[in-house]
């Protein structure tokens, strides 16, 4: 028989919907409970579950509200042990029950309601369940039922909604978006995002939801424009609240992709407020986000760029508090800001070379922790900064253990963007003078171009696979025996 230990004296054991009777073993002088049964598989701490669904089927209100408020309790209380804290029969019973009180014209047993939903939806099965009861119509629902300008209305529940809503993104994903657009939920975000009285907790926890919208749909801006949308953002980045301004930069950061849309974010007020953000704080979300927005535009808008580059301390910026840097996040977000201006133009090279971020874009590559993201950016700005470059610049490179290093991440790239990238710079360093063309073809670059021109299906590749051969045999007549 199995049995579960540690039943405290006078409680029940509930299994489903039956009952099973403690069994006081002293013998052992220790006072313990046990509870005898084949299939018990999680012990429920006095939680008489028939009645709460009772309760939560047909119960008046306050049955209601106080068997939802019995389950929060209960999860408070055993925070380690949420996933068994209930069965399976009951949670699945229960979803059914707790769905349509979403709904509810007390705005007290709709947010709690929710709120333990939250609880309760922790995998595929679960959330299944709830979507196919129109549990993100009902959701929407309610939380057009807490409108923030009534007098009812307390953040709390908005909250519990808001925070499901956010949870049913993150888990369904695309599905839960497509939903929310059919039902004009994202409208409603929206509108809500506007309203003055809205307390800030509430706009964050809506921008939190747009902003993991806009990342499964990226018709989610456009649809936040007719709400027009964007200045009511803008004027969340001068606010105090640090979480406010962080997701207020991640959403604006998915309007500037939205060509439509980015037109009214390209001006100089706007770039000169993100650049801002950057000096002013040592948040690392707020400062990332502010220039991988500040690279989107500047990919758009190359002509923008100047409204930066002629603050004298721009590079220095840059350089410091990014590349320099010791965190990942802060050395990708600084290297993806280069290649946009090294790929604008010719002096913008000539720029960033003045500003000696060769020599520490290079070491960023001998760095033995590097992760992939950063390694493929960095390379990717190696790539910008050679391509249709002066010799000047390429020259710069030089040093045969950056060739070395280029060879051996060429080696074991499986990545086709890096490997592209890769193949680029070999090709622009083949093409700058006889010493490093003799240098990659005495460590080995031949033969791995060779291989990749056999197995390679993209033509882009090929072509720059080819002018790659065609420099490098210029070199010698011995290599034309390989």
């Amino acid at each position: 028989m199995d049995h579960c230990q540690g039943l405290k004296n006078g409680y029940k054991c509930v299994l489903g919907s039956k009952k099973f009777k403690v069994v006081s073993l002293t013998s052992a002088g220790i006072g313990l409970s046990y509870c005898f049964y084949k299939q018990i598989t999680t012990i429920n701490w006095g939680i008489d579950e028939t009645t709460l669904l009772k309760q939560l089927e047909s119960g008046k209100q306050n049955e209601k509200l106080d068997a939802l408020e019995k389950i929060i309790e209960q999860f408070k209380k055993n925070k380690k042990k949420k996933k068994t804290l209930f069965h399976e029969n009951f949670k699945t019973k229960a979803i059914s029950h707790i769905a349509k009180l979403i709904v509810s014209q007390d705005l007290s047993i709709g947010g709690k309601a929710s709120r333990v939903l939250s609880y309760f939806l922790t995998n595929q099965i679960y959330y299944e369940k709830f979507v196919s009861l129109h549990g993100i119509e009902r959701l929407i629902l309610g939380i057009q039922l807490n409108d923030p300008e009534s007098e009812k209305f307390e953040a709390q529940n908005l909250l519990n909604h808001l925070k499901l809503l956010y949870k049913l993104i993150i888990l369904t994903q695309k599905d839960a978006v497509l939903g929310l657009e059919k039902i004009e939920g994202i409208t409603l975000l929206g509108v809500l995002l506007k309203i003055e009285n809205t307390p800030i907790k509430v706009k964050i926890s809506l921008l939190k939801c747009l902003t993991w919208s806009c990342e499964y749909n990226k018709m989610v801006p456009i649809l936040l424009n007719k709400n027009k949308l964007i200045p009511t953002v803008i004027n969340f980045l001068d606010s105090t609240n640090l979480k406010l301004v962080e997701y207020s930069i991640s959403i604006i950061s998915d309007f500037v992709e939205i060509s439509e849309l980015s037109f009214q974010l390209n001006n100089p007020e706007m770039i000169t407020k993100l650049y801002e953000l950057t000096t002013k704080t040592d948040n690392e979300q707020i400062t990332c986000n502010s220039i991988l927005a500040l690279s989107k535009l500047f990919e758009q808008y190359p002509e923008s760029q100047m409204i930066l580059l002629k603050k004298p301390e721009f590079f220095e910026l840059i350089l410091n508090k990014f590349i320099r840097s010791k965190n990942n996040n802060l050395m990708y977000c600084g290297s993806r800001l280069l290649e946009v201006l090294a790929k604008s133009s010719i002096s913008n090279k000539i720029l960033i070379r003045q500003a000696e971020f060769i020599p520490e874009l290079t070491r960023l590559i001998f760095i033995k922790s590097i992760n992939q993201k950063l390694l493929q950016q960095v390379i990717a700005t190696i790539k910008e900064l050679t391509v249709n470059s002066t010799k000047t610049t390429n020259i710069d490179f030089f040093d045969k253990k950056f060739f070395s290093k280029i060879i051996s991440l060429f080696t074991k790239c499986k990545n086709p963007k890096m490997r592209s990238d890769l193949v680029i710079i070999i090709g622009n360093f083949s093409c700058t003078k006889e010493e490093s063309r003799l240098e990659l073809l005495n460590r080995g670059a031949l033969p791995l171009l060779v291989k990749l021109l056999e197995i390679t299906k993209d033509a882009n590749l090929e072509k720059n696979l080819v002018c790659t051969f065609a420099n490098l045999l210029e070199s010698s007549k011995y290599y034309f025996n390989f």
